[in-house]
């Protein structure tokens, strides 16, 4: 961020999530999955940091668990790998498939360089 500038402007954060685009706003070519993850309550942060909390559900065991339509695209991966081991993907199984298929470029790729 450059040339940032306190000022005494407030505001609530679900006036942010208002203006997400919906389902209806993504072009016919993308599809959109029901993603289900589970993580740690050490990063449930991060999950409130990108979704509305209505999307997310404090289980008994102390973790949360996120449900959301998405796209599986890069993002996605990038966001999930970003949260390490402290995350599981419950579904759906082709995200796991590609998780760990793009892990494993990730680290042939490393293993070259």
């Amino acid at each position: 961020m450059i040339s940032v500038m306190q000022t005494v402007k407030t505001f609530k954060r679900t006036e942010l999530f208002n203006k997400l685009p919906d389902r209806t706003d993504y072009s016919d070519d993308l599809t959109l999955t029901n993603i289900k993850l589970k993580c740690t309550a050490g990063i449930a942060y991060r999950f409130y940091d990108e979704f509305p909390p209505d999307l997310i559900t404090k289980n008994m065991d102390g973790s949360y668990t996120l449900s959301v339509y998405l796209p599986i695209d890069h993002w996605l991966y990038g966001f999930i790998l970003s949260l390490g081991t402290e995350v599981e993907i419950l579904e759906p199984e082709t995200l796991k498939k590609g998780i760990i298929d793009f892990a494993e470029k990730i680290a042939a790729h490393h293993k070259k360089v």
